[in-house]
């Protein structure tokens, strides 16, 4: 009786550590946050006088830094600290879809799932400018899925992370600017 317990729990401890080291992998995955496909965007990396430098979701209580990135080699560059903007969507506050994702940590999007339509997302830009953007939808897609990533005839902004069973699924927060 006593060997068949302790062949259950080293099983037990086995099968936890296993899922550890995988959770950790995948948290640490320079593609977690990547799409299958990069759509064709319209908008210049080049010159950029207003980037963004924070993002906040007071409802939330979601308050971060922005950093700037370029998709380079399709690797998707994200950071620990904050929220990445894909540098060559369009600047906040300009036609078009400002593209912002971030990991699901609780420290940072982790409370994203919370969102709902009608709450703010402000964005501040070098300069000064504050825009505010009005939740619209929440939407549970595929990594195939690359709609929410391609340019829009509106002022959009779109704020994405990793959701579901080993963040396998993405969660965008789709908002437009409030006129």
């Amino acid at each position: 009786m006593l060997n068949k317990l302790s062949l259950i729990l080293l099983g037990i401890a086995v099968f936890s550590l296993i899922g550890v080291v995988y959770e950790i992998y995948i948290r640490f995955n320079p593609d977690n946050l990547s799409f299958s496909a990069i759509p064709k965007n319209s908008v210049s990396v080049v010159s950029r006088s207003a980037l963004p430098t924070k993002i906040s979701l007071p409802d939330l209580e979601i308050n971060l830094p922005v950093i700037a990135v370029e998709i380079k080699n399709n690797r998707w560059p994200d950071t620990l600290s904050g929220v990445s903007y894909l540098s060559s969507s369009a600047i906040p506050g300009e036609v078009g879809n400002s593209i912002f994702y971030g990991h699901d940590f609780p420290r940072l999007l982790g409370s994203l799932y919370k969102a709902k339509p009608g709450q703010s997302i402000l964005v501040d830009v070098s300069g000064g400018a504050r825009y505010k953007y009005v939740v619209e939808k929440i939407i549970n897609i595929s990594p195939n899925d690359v709609s929410i990533l391609l340019p829009s005839d509106q002022k959009q902004l779109t704020l994405y992370t990793c959701t579901g069973f080993l963040d396998t699924r993405r969660l965008a927060v789709i908002a437009y600017l409030q006129k």
